[in-house]
């Protein structure tokens, strides 16, 4: 049995690190010169369900201050431009509170013992930080590609042997940080590290235990650190941030918070954990076109069957169950869903109802979900945003859309719809309505639901499908407001628009009155019943359409009877449509007369107007 990291361990480490500190403080050797105080200066407790409301949604700022070259951060290595307040100004407009920055340190972190961070990288990351709390949103900040096996220049790595030279290192550098940032309000949370711990099934107990030792120390630091760090929120992963071998039996513990300021009420936390899901990874983040779609109404072939909704439930209901039931909200410090839509125009759509469902059990359970953007916009790529333009448009409204349904501000946002009635029939193909929001980067993520889905019914795209006759209201919501468009569905019907009888002689129907035929469906049928009264004549007693179309005169089709002896009434069927286009009416005529003769002993015995 492997020998767990256990709490007589952690505090002879802990004594041994803060006697390090000492020395260096007094030395002189750590960079603690850019501490700012910011200007309110007033740090509020907030409890976790506080917390997690004031956090919101969050956005990770990847591939940025997180990105390297030969072991050194460099924010436009990877292919963005250099981050600007604008930027953060554009996420805080689409609705979300906490920008999650992922920081490298890697070889701007100096030799030992003093491990001194590099000045000029260490004001880069304040600006940063600075453009999230200035805009009163939430930053965190953490220690990214540091623990990253391929990564040049990592060294937060748990398969290496001298474990107290990393724990070493990551007191000085958490010591380095918490200064800076120590009289930083409540809006700068720290996360000890990222996804730490590659080694095999067989040592992810070891690799648990090592990592938990590293949030005891990076816990121990930091609250000694001065300022607002006694009582600063925390945040600390698992192995990897799976959360199946964080919440498991897999060696990982929580840390002690032993320094814990006063003032926070008793029984209250201070520590978040942390887990990321990109579950199923064939959807989420397999860089090719075989799964594309996710969730129970997904097209089977094109998804993952067993990753789906009651998946993702259980997983969160396992870190509720071990975390947030227990006073220690979960910070979701990653998900999302690369763009597959070249390859499957349902991709998007797929891609905003896993957004969608991700964060509605994120609200159940008390998490605080923060999706990925790497800043790559197209194929494979996480971006929300356009980074290159320097107005920074959303480019992806669905998705954000999809997580503000349940996190945005109703009190912005507005919904109205393209029609706010309609008129259908049973037979009539599906119509869709199109909800837009206000703000635009609210997205199109709306809920659609009928009054009544018996006489027509609505898909979560807004495609209404008449079913049988009467009325019902269409409502298209989105985090509290709503918009409605009235349906009516019509019934089959068959109204008669002529009929033979004794006072008439059947030869002639002529009307001014044409809107019955001009409002009509195309689709509608137009039925004929006649017959002829002399034999001799059989086969050129005929009838006749005109009418007239902008004022000009106009003939249309003609029927004859048949040429033989009459058995009954000869039929004739059009459509609507078909006798328009015979008689030269487009949908912006004046149709002022219309007529059907009978000639040479032909007799009209009925006209009907058919529509369903």
């Amino acid at each position: 049995m492997r020998k767990r990291y256990d709490l007589n361990n952690s505090i002879i480490l802990f004594k041994r690190l803060f006697g390090i500190i000492a020395v260096l403080i007094i030395a002189g050797g750590l960079n603690t010169e850019a501490s700012v105080v910011k200007a309110d200066g007033v740090f509020m407790d907030l409890s976790q369900s506080q917390i997690v409301a004031e956090m919101g949604a969050g956005w990770n700022l990847g591939n940025q201050l997180e990105a390297s070259t030969n072991g050194y951060p460099s924010e436009t290595a990877y292919g963005n431009p250099i981050v600007t307040e604008d930027l953060i100004k554009a996420v805080k407009a689409a609705g979300f509170k906490t920008v999650r920055i992922p920081v490298s340190w890697l070889n701007y972190i100096g030799p030992g013992p003093y491990y001194s961070i590099d000045y000029s990288w260490m004001t880069r990351v304040k600006e940063v930080v600075d453009y999230v709390v200035d805009n009163d949103m939430y930053a965190i900040i953490d220690l990214h590609n540091d623990g990253a096996h391929s990564v040049s220049g990592s060294w937060i790595l748990t398969d290496q042997s001298d474990q107290d030279a990393i724990r070493t290192k990551f007191s000085a550098v958490w010591y380095q940080i918490a200064t800076t940032f120590k009289d930083y309000d409540e809006h700068l949370i720290f996360e000890s590290m990222n996804e730490v711990g590659v080694e095999s099934a067989n040592d992810i107990i070891r690799a648990n235990q090592l990592i938990s030792s590293y949030n005891q120390v990076f816990v121990d630091t930091v609250r000694v650190a001065g300022g607002n760090n006694d009582k600063r929120w925390l945040v600390v992963p698992g192995w990897i941030t799976n959360i199946d071998y964080t919440t498991g039996d897999y060696g990982f513990t929580l840390p002690m918070d032993y320094n814990l300021s006063s003032q926070v009420p008793s029984g209250e936390k201070r520590i978040m954990v942390s887990a990321h899901y990109y579950t199923p990874w064939e959807f989420a983040g397999s860089e090719d076109d075989i799964v594309t779609q996710w969730g129970d109404m997904a097209d089977p072939g094109k998804s993952i069957f067993w990753a789906n909704e009651d998946y993702l439930n259980s997983q969160f209901y396992k870190l509720y169950d071990k975390f947030t039931s227990q006073g220690y909200p979960v910070v979701l410090g990653e998900y999302g869903s690369i763009d597959k839509s070249s390859a499957d125009a349902m991709n998007t759509d797929s891609r905003a109802y896993y957004a969608n469902t991700l964060s509605e059990y994120a609200k159940i359970y008390g998490c605080v979900p923060i999706i990925w953007d790497n800043g790559f916009n197209g194929n494979y790529g996480f971006g929300l945003f356009d980074r290159q333009s320097a107005s920074y448009p959303v480019t992806q409204p669905e998705i954000i859309g999809a997580i503000m349904y349940y996190y945005g501000n109703s009190s912005q946002l507005t919904i109205s719809l393209n029609k706010t009635s309609m008129t259908l029939r049973p037979s009539d193909e599906p119509v869709t309505l199109t909800a837009t929001l206000t703000p635009a980067g609210a997205g199109d993520w709306v809920e659609w639901s009928s009054s009544n889905s018996e006489v027509a019914s609505v898909d979560r795209f807004g495609v209404v499908e008449a079913k049988t006759a009467g009325t019902t209201v269409i409502r298209a919501a989105i985090n509290g407001q709503s918009a409605t468009s009235t349906v009516t569905v019509l019934p089959y019907t068959e109204t008669t628009i002529y009929e033979y009888n004794e006072n008439n002689s059947g030869t002639d129907f002529s009307t001014s009155d044409t809107t019955w035929f001009t409002d009509a469906y195309d689709r509608d049928l137009i039925t004929i019943k006649y017959a002829y009264t002399d034999v001799t004549k059989a086969g050129w007693n005929i009838l006749g359409w005109g009418a007239t179309v902008s004022g000009t005169w106009g003939n249309g089709p003609v029927y004859a009877a048949s040429t033989t002896e009459p058995t009954g009434i000869t039929s004739v069927t059009t459509t609507v449509g078909e006798l328009k286009t015979a008689l030269g009416i487009s949908s912006g005529s004046e149709v002022s007369f219309l007529q059907l003769v009978a000639y040479n002993s032909g007799q009209l015995r009925e006209i009907k107007l058919i529509q369903w």
